[in-house]
């Protein structure tokens, strides 16, 4: 059972992933990816900068906040995405997208490796599911000759 709040942003989060896999591909081969990443991370910085309204929070930076902020913001982030968008580039929106279906069950693993979490068997039909789709969408359809 899913909560309707749950469905909408299930939804919505769908729909994020197809406009940002999708939507750059022609500015990228026009601008090139760091240039499409470096707007992108700008644009959202300056809607979230208002959307949140900064202005009303007090804020103390040290220079070790700073520093790890910076650190995933680059990392987490800027370089995580860039890498997304190359590939995209490389492989297409398509299959990069099928491919970034195992994200979720690759963290899972690692979560399992180093924090020792225990699955059920519900949990690893679940995975296998995500991972026979990802390979029967992958898979070419050969064409017969008559």
């Amino acid at each position: 059972v899913i909560s309707p709040k749950g469905l909408t942003w299930g939804l919505l989060a769908a729909v994020g992933f197809l406009l940002y896999t999708m939507l750059p591909e022609g500015l990228m081969r026009r601008w090139g990816n760091l240039a499409v990443t470096s707007g992108a991370m700008l644009i959202g910085g300056i809607v979230l900068f208002f959307a949140v309204r900064f202005w009303q929070y007090s804020v103390t930076l040290d220079l070790e906040i700073g520093g790890l902020v910076a650190v995933v913001s680059v990392l987490g982030t800027v370089l995580s995405y860039s890498f997304y968008l190359q590939g995209v580039r490389i492989i297409g929106p398509v299959h990069a997208s099928m491919i970034s279906c195992v994200e979720p069950v690759t963290a899972t693993v690692c979560s399992a490796v180093w924090m020792h979490t225990q699955f059920t068997p519900v949990d690893l039909l679940g995975f296998a599911a995500i991972l026979s789709t990802v390979c029967l969408l992958s898979m070419q359809k050969k064409e017969r000759v008559s």
